[in-house]
């Protein structure tokens, strides 16, 4: 299977509040990549019921320049969507995340990097997939 017929598609509904980094304005995540203040997501395998041979497994293996199509809502095909193409391979973090990567991670996401580690990305397992928006 090739990345055009994945058809990747992502949801990006999570409200920032008091957990996003002083220079972000946006509330919520897909605000942020619509206001060019996120350039980046972090995805964990129990999204995908850990099936690491399923949607999380396909997503590591797009290739840099593939396209991912991002929902505003709960789920994928409710509300706004914006369309993204990866300006890096994906990277499965096998080991745990540095401080330095963490604080990357963090401006290119817009959480806290305290917001991170208590929400367990800096452990293992989390794939970082790095992208640009495109104009829909």
């Amino acid at each position: 299977m090739n990345d055009r017929s994945l058809n990747p598609q992502l949801t990006m509904y999570f409200r920032y509040g008091d957990n996003k980094r002083p220079e972000v304005r946006s509330e919520t995540t897909f605000e942020a990549i619509l206001a060019g203040e996120r350039f980046s997501t972090l995805r964990k395998p129990q999204w995908y019921n850990g099936n690491t041979q399923g949607y999380f497994y396909l997503l590591k293996r797009l290739k840099e320049d593939a396209s991912i199509k991002v929902w505003e809502g709960r789920k994928v095909g409710r509300g706004r969507s914006v369309t993204v193409r990866l300006t890096h391979p994906p990277i499965f973090l096998d080991e745990p995340l540095t401080d330095e990567l963490c604080r990357q991670i963090s401006r290119t996401e817009g959480w806290t990097v305290d917001y991170l580690k208590r929400n367990g990305y800096f452990k293992t397992g989390v794939l970082y997939l790095r992208y640009k928006p495109l104009s829909n």
